[in-house]
């Protein structure tokens, strides 16, 4: 009789398994949600035309506004797609999408922002980024020292 299917030994048995990094599981749900503010950025430009234009928002700033909104929806989906395969250089694309979102929000706000938008809640905004960083220093520390491990699991005997 053969042996059941459950019962199969997995290609990767004799390979030791990576600890899980929930930190990556955490950030790459961040960017997932950035990516998915991105787009929605862009959709809600292109559904509310009407409106910006009652407004009388310049087309440069509409402008300004779909390509960041779509730059900044791919930079982050981009860095999601970076931590969902598990790529061994993952940490400094987060990095990277991180300090460009931060960028991208901090420029935006002093350049196109009311004068009396700016001076709201960039105390919760400045809290926010740098929990962002943290989250991002956790991933990083943890994601190397599980490389390590598994390169010193690999050169025994």
């Amino acid at each position: 009789m053969s042996k059941p299917l459950f019962s199969k030994p997995s290609v990767r048995e004799g390979e030791t398994k990576r600890p899980v990094n929930h930190w990556a599981r955490l950030a790459g749900f961040i960017f997932l949600l950035m990516a998915l503010a991105g787009f929605l950025r862009v959709f809600g430009l292109l559904s509310l035309n009407p409106v910006l234009i009652a407004f009388a928002t310049s087309k440069w700033v509409q402008v300004y506004l779909l390509v960041s909104g779509f730059l900044y929806g791919v930079v982050n989906l981009f860095a999601f797609f970076c931590i969902a395969t598990v790529w061994d250089k993952r940490h400094i694309v987060a990095w990277v999408s991180a300090l460009i979102s931060i960028a991208f929000y901090w420029i935006e706000r002093a350049l196109f922002w009311a004068p009396d938008q700016r001076g709201k809640a960039w105390q919760f905004m400045l809290a926010l980024h740098l929990a962002w960083i943290i989250i991002l220093t956790l991933f990083t520390r943890v994601d190397i020292k599980n490389k390590k491990l598994a390169k010193e699991d690999s050169n025994l005997p």
